[in-house]
């Protein structure tokens, strides 16, 4: 059983010459095995007193998980039918600044670690059941994984997958509340982690103003070294931001596998966007 307590963490700011401080924390629930109960406290009710959270899964006929079934002090508030998610187990992030209501977070894993399930959830006191505000697997969201911080406002959450252009690529993305719910702030967001520093243009790539434009911002010739710097997700696509110098451009990441590399008749690789990417591959 893993349940992990990010401190309470007191963040500081400046806003108009004032200080300004809120307390925020991250408590994680992670069983080890199907059928264990992993337990936290956390005020999810808003009374200022901590309640008792329990949770645990049953399997199904197959090898990944049937139900998942969360517990407020002894009474259940919510049973989640996953069989159709293809998830082994879950995890649990229970996210709460002293500004702002807490929300649950249920994500679960399935084959190669592939993110399957990811929902938001929260507490209403009337029925004492979760009710679900997000759902992570929708939209700009669809690559979204854990919670990684509470802020004044609201929560962020990581993103990754591995576009064939540029492999496994991190981003954040900000949800903030408004009006009782959670809401995206922004589908762009700054890019946490590449598998390269530095990107070297494989081909000529033109780079434009904006995401999905069609003003350039600069074309590259092969061998010319850049560095990603925002990723930014809309319903059907993907795009990221790249640095040149002081220039910055925007690229179309996430084609079909065909579309970013070459081969010759042998399956030697002739060319790719960015050189050396594809050794990095996963898969």
């Amino acid at each position: 059983m893993k349940v992990l307590i990010m401190g309470l963490i007191v963040m500081m700011g400046i806003l108009f010459g004032k200080t300004r401080t809120f307390a925020a924390e991250l408590t994680t629930m992670t069983p080890e095995r199907v059928g264990q109960q992993v337990t936290a406290q956390a005020d999810v009710d808003g009374d200022g007193v901590p309640n008792t959270i329990t949770a645990y899964c049953t399997a199904g006929e197959n090898v990944y998980t049937k139900n998942i079934y969360v517990k407020v002090d002894g009474k259940q508030a919510l049973k989640l039918d996953v069989s159709q998610e293809g998830i082994y187990g879950f995890n649990i992030v229970l996210a709460k600044s002293d500004s702002n209501p807490q929300c649950m977070q249920i994500y679960g894993q399935g084959d190669n670690d592939c993110i399957n399930m990811n929902r938001i959830y929260k507490y209403d006191s009337a029925t004492k059941t979760f009710q679900e505000m997000l759902n992570l697997k929708e939209g700009e969201g669809r690559y979204s994984a854990g919670i990684t911080k509470v802020t004044s406002t609201g929560i962020i959450v990581g993103n990754s997958v591995q576009p064939p252009e540029i492999g496994w690529t991190g981003w954040n993305l900000e949800y903030v509340w408004q009006d009782g719910k959670l809401k995206l702030a922004s589908n762009e967001g700054t890019i946490t982690h590449t598998v390269m520093k530095t990107f070297r243009t494989d081909r000529k790539l033109t780079f434009y103003k904006t995401a999905g434009g069609k003003k350039v911002a600069f074309t590259l010739k092969k061998g010319k070294k850049v560095r990603a710097k925002k990723g930014k997700m809309t319903k059907t696509k993907m795009y990221v931001q790249f640095q040149y110098g002081k220039k910055k451009g925007w690229l179309r990441v996430n084609r079909e596998y065909d579309e970013v590399y070459k081969f010759d008749k042998n399956y030697n690789l002739k060319q790719e966007y960015f050189k050396n990417v594809y050794k990095c591959l996963a898969g």
